[in-house]
């Protein structure tokens, strides 16, 4: 939980007083509210700004729920806390085209701020734990059968 160790309470606070935080932003905190199970605007294409080019996406929800979410004091632990291992597929699919976008990085991410760069990597690293885990609790659960046989 590396990235949500990254995110500290300034940050959140550099987020939370943006008027108009920019677009990649608003995207990386969608994926936060598709984890944590908050509702989210009705999918709309938009023409976004991102590094200064005008890219094609889903126009970002930044609403009210995140207004919430960063006001949360508990927000840090939410994320530290995070029950990766009960992640639900439906889960995984909605935030898929968010992760697989061009333009979700870190490196784009930490131009915009610093919490945001934690933010995409927390984000990336719950699928890349999602599909790994995957492959691994089947094994792990075989080997347990297979102790308990001993």
């Amino acid at each position: 939980m590396q990235a949500a160790e990254s995110i500290k309470p300034k940050d959140i606070t550099e987020i939370k007083v943006m008027k108009k935080p920019s677009d990649i932003i608003r995207v990386v905190l969608d994926t936060v509210l598709i984890y944590l199970k908050l509702p989210i605007d009705p999918v709309e294409p938009a023409t976004l700004k991102i590094s200064k080019k005008d890219v094609a996406f889903i126009l970002p929800s930044f609403a009210m729920s995140v207004s919430k979410l960063l006001s949360d004091e508990g927000f840090r632990n939410k994320l530290r806390n995070f029950d990766r291992d009960n992640m639900l597929e439906e889960t995984i699919e909605l935030v898929g085209p968010y992760l697989d976008f061009e333009y979700f990085t870190s490196e784009i991410a930490a131009k915009a701020s610093a919490a945001c760069e934690g933010l995409a990597v927390w984000s990336t690293a719950m699928r890349s734990f999602h599909h790994a885990s995957k492959i691994v609790k089947p094994r792990l659960e075989a080997l347990k059968i297979a102790e308990d046989k001993l």
